[in-house]
């Protein structure tokens, strides 16, 4: 009978233990969520507001490099456009052609730039609008990632690859 009440006694403050570690995470965890909501609530959270704290970034496969790029809105066009300059680096150790440019639902085929190895020069796509579904496009100052597929034929060969691509940044004012 002592034996008993004495196991008794012990589940007691194991229990109390458990119980006391329960709510004290649950606090926790309760705090937490009350700042994130906070946050969300004025905003903070909001991905055109938090994109813009992000570094710029431009992701492709390792047979081009991009060292640098841009989206340029233009106002004096109607409508008023984007424009997407890339400059793009031969990586392939072959001459390449790059031909093709997609974005989203926009196909540009008039691009025809020679890339001999470890030459560097610069894309141009003109009038990508609307961009990420924004009929109005990506205004200045605001963020964006947009995702394309450059498409390039070995010169050597004749046969066509893709590398698909993402940019991440912010839109910038054109000024002629």
């Amino acid at each position: 009978m002592h034996s008993h009440l004495f196991l008794k006694i012990k589940m007691k403050k194991k229990s109390q233990a458990a119980m006391e570690f329960l709510m004290t995470y649950g606090w926790a965890i309760m705090v937490v969520l009350v700042a994130i909501s906070a946050l969300a609530y004025f905003g903070v959270l909001d991905s055109k507001i938090a994109w813009k704290f992000l570094p710029k970034l431009c992701q492709l496969p390792a047979e081009m490099y991009c060292s640098d790029f841009e989206i340029y809105y233009d106002e004096s066009t109607l409508p008023p456009s984007n424009t997407l300059k890339i400059y793009v680096k031969n990586n392939r150790g072959i001459k390449i052609n790059i031909d093709r440019v997609q974005i989203a639902n926009i196909d540009d085929p008039s691009i025809d730039i020679d890339l001999a190895n470890g030459e560097d020069r610069l894309l141009e796509v003109t009038e990508i609008t609307p961009l990420n579904g924004n009929t109005e496009g990506i205004l200045p100052g605001n963020a964006y990632k947009l995702d394309f597929t450059i498409t390039y034929k070995n010169t050597e060969t004749g046969l066509e690859h893709t590398a698909k691509a993402t940019l991440r940044g912010q839109q910038v004012l054109e000024t002629s």
